[in-house]
């Protein structure tokens, strides 16, 4: 669940052009499922990071090392995004132009018998 609101929480920050905060300063969580050799080099590329300094290269490195794996790889160690919406009109027509048409209440059954009016609102 909590993966599903991070992706949610990028595509809305997406959405408005709100700048993504970097990604914390740490071995990802992910590393235990990379391979074995994917392993060993992000594990070398984050030996030697020192706490509070800034990592950006180490991101830059890891993210080459991912990127380099098969998309399959990829697919089974990273959280995957939320599923696809259902499309809410026919692809093949064009979209509606303009104001919705306005909500139309059924009207109540006044036919009924024996069915005392509606008590008028008090105002207090």
């Amino acid at each position: 669940m909590q993966a599903f609101l991070d992706v949610m929480n990028r595509k809305m920050m997406e959405k408005f052009n709100i700048p993504m905060p970097p990604p914390p300063c740490a071995l990802p969580p992910f590393t235990d499922k990379l391979p074995m050799d994917a392993k060993q080099e992000v594990e070398a590329i984050w030996s030697q990071y020192e706490e509070g300094s800034d990592c950006s290269k180490q991101h830059e490195l890891t993210k080459a090392v991912i990127d380099a794996l098969p998309q399959e790889v990829k697919e089974s160690i990273l959280p995957p995004g939320p599923p696809p919406m259902p499309p809410t009109t026919n692809p093949n027509e064009p979209a509606p132009v303009g104001p919705p048409p306005p909500r139309v209440l059924p009207k109540p059954d006044t036919s009924a018998p024996n069915v005392p009016p509606p008590l008028p609102l008090k105002q207090y």
